[in-house]
């Protein structure tokens, strides 16, 4: 079953991502500076970026799975 069929409707699935991407935009900055402001180099926020960046790759992966011309 698609997410589509499950949700019933297709602009609610286009809200769900783009949800989705926001919050993944705010943690972007919002955890590097709050939890990892006390790790003494930038190797914390460049380690959480990296697998962030990895989470965001796949998601859009999935997201574009559906996608036909």
């Amino acid at each position: 079953m698609s997410v589509e069929k499950a949700m019933g409707k297709g602009e609610s699935v286009k809200a769900l991502w783009a949800l989705v991407f926001a919050i993944i935009i705010v943690l972007t900055f919002v955890i590097p500076y709050t939890v990892l402001k006390n790790v003494a180099s930038l190797w914390g926020a460049y380690t959480f970026w990296t697998l962030l960046t990895a989470i965001t790759i796949a998601l859009v992966c999935l997201l574009m799975r559906g996608w036909r011309e």
